[in-house]
């Protein structure tokens, strides 16, 4: 798995448990479990993820948009799918 693709699922999962009310907490959190990230870059994987802060109870926070939770989505697919091959298998045999 790429780096790239590590961190943004990392910091998905981190944004999602937890109540991420700074990028520098976050990065101290990666930090913590080895992943090295600058705040430059981890502003570009939030606008990559969609990432928005939210007004709360508690006060604000991160979590990723509804709206843009479907476009992440298919960038991250994008990482993982090397390559589509069709199967021409005859569909008639399979009927017999």
């Amino acid at each position: 798995m790429s780096s790239k693709l590590t961190r943004t699922n990392r910091i998905k999962e981190l944004i999602l448990t937890n109540a991420i009310v700074s990028q520098e907490q976050l990065v101290k959190m990666l930090m913590d479990e080895g992943i090295e990230v600058t705040q430059a870059t981890l502003s570009r994987d939030f606008a990559d993820l969609g990432v928005v802060r939210v007004s709360g109870e508690q006060g604000g926070h991160y979590t990723l948009s509804q709206n843009e939770t479907v476009s992440s989505v298919n960038k991250l697919i994008g990482y993982e799918i090397l390559a589509v091959v069709h199967n021409l298998q005859n569909t008639s045999t399979l009927n017999q």
